[in-house]
């Protein structure tokens, strides 16, 4: 199905005005997506954002051992992880977009760098330990993308703006951040001196030791699709156990390919637009590995269809570039 998306909207894709039409559309989603989470935080009082695209049916026929009699209103940590690893998307590809000063119009600009604190913040209350490593991840790319091209100025300026609008927040909503924080982490730390006090992650571990041991029975070529069962906490851990070592390389494969277009991409055009969006796309793959340590991401839905749309953006980008700078060759000749 993700192929069929990634094919669908490669051909649809004909110039680059369908190109801009799809990328504003995307920016919209994403502010959608952003206000949903606000009005969670702000208006519902919720401290943990959960998902906007859960199956409401499934959470109502599991209400009484959730916990919760409405899903949509009541507290609830259903989906945050997945809510996390779609802001690491967005924030890449918005910040990036940023980062590479587009729009031209400085006030379109600074309206997108509100957007991409607002992913920022919508990544942070979705409490997701796996999204804040997939940030950093991303955020980390862009970093060395920024000291390469000697831009460092600009990228710590956006970070220092960042940093203020999230002390203004804070002020405001009397949401600590760094406690915030420490109180998701702190149990975590136990696990250096031998000792495991988070239950999510004991049951992590758990689940890997078992999956691990699944895995040496069926090395080569794995079990096949389904074979991980429903949940497996970790994209590779399902690479490897349903498709083995061959599965595994060939998942690698597919992705390097598609970080490789995306750098071809930006090193290859002058266009802020076409740099904003081959970059982000850059830091988002590099993010969603980092949380894909920890949470499955690929096979979902709501992640997988945003990633492939997006990759098949930058490949009809590239395709772009490379016939603008041939057609430019045949001139000068």
């Amino acid at each position: 199905i993700f192929f069929l998306v990634y094919v669908l909207i490669y051909t649809s894709l004909r110039d680059r005005e369908n190109v801009h039409t799809l990328l504003n559309f995307y920016i919209f989603i994403v502010f959608i997506v952003v206000a949903i989470g606000v009005f969670q935080f702000v208006a519902l009082g919720h401290r943990v954002l959960t998902s906007t695209f859960r199956h409401i049916y499934a959470l109502n026929e599991m209400g009484d051992r959730l916990g919760v009699s409405n899903p949509w209103i009541d507290r609830s940590a259903v989906g945050h992880e997945h809510l996390g690893a779609y802001m690491v998307i967005a924030a890449s590809i918005v910040g990036s977009m940023v980062f590479a000063r587009w729009p031209a119009d400085g006030w379109k600009r600074l309206y997108l760098a509100l957007l991409w604190f607002g992913c920022m913040f919508t990544l942070v209350v979705s409490s997701s330990r796996g999204a804040w490593i997939g940030g950093v991840c991303a955020l980390a790319v862009l970093t060395w993308f920024a000291f390469r091209r000697g831009q460092m100025i600009r990228l710590l300026g956006g970070l220092l703006g960042g940093i203020c609008l999230f002390v203004a927040v804070q002020a405001w909503s009397g949401l600590n951040i760094i406690e915030y924080i420490e109180g998701r982490v702190v149990d975590l730390l136990a696990i250096f001196s031998g000792q495991i006090l988070d239950d999510s992650a004991q049951q992590r571990i758990s689940t890997l030791q078992a999956q691990g041991r699944i895995f040496a029975n069926y090395p080569l070529l794995g079990l096949g699709p389904g074979g991980a069962g429903r949940i497996a906490e970790g994209q590779f851990m399902r690479e490897l156990i349903e498709g083995g070592i061959v599965g595994g390389f060939l998942f690698l494969l597919v992705m390097f390919s598609c970080g490789r277009m995306a750098l071809r991409s930006y090193r290859l055009s002058d266009d802020r637009l076409v740099q904003g969006v081959s970059l982000g796309f850059v830091c988002s793959l590099v993010g969603l590995f980092g949380q894909s340590f920890f949470t499955e991401l690929f096979l979902l839905t709501k992640i997988g269809v945003t990633f492939w749309a997006l990759a098949a953006v930058v490949h009809r980008l590239y395709v772009l570039n490379l016939a603008e700078k041939d057609a430019g060759a045949m001139v000068g000749r």
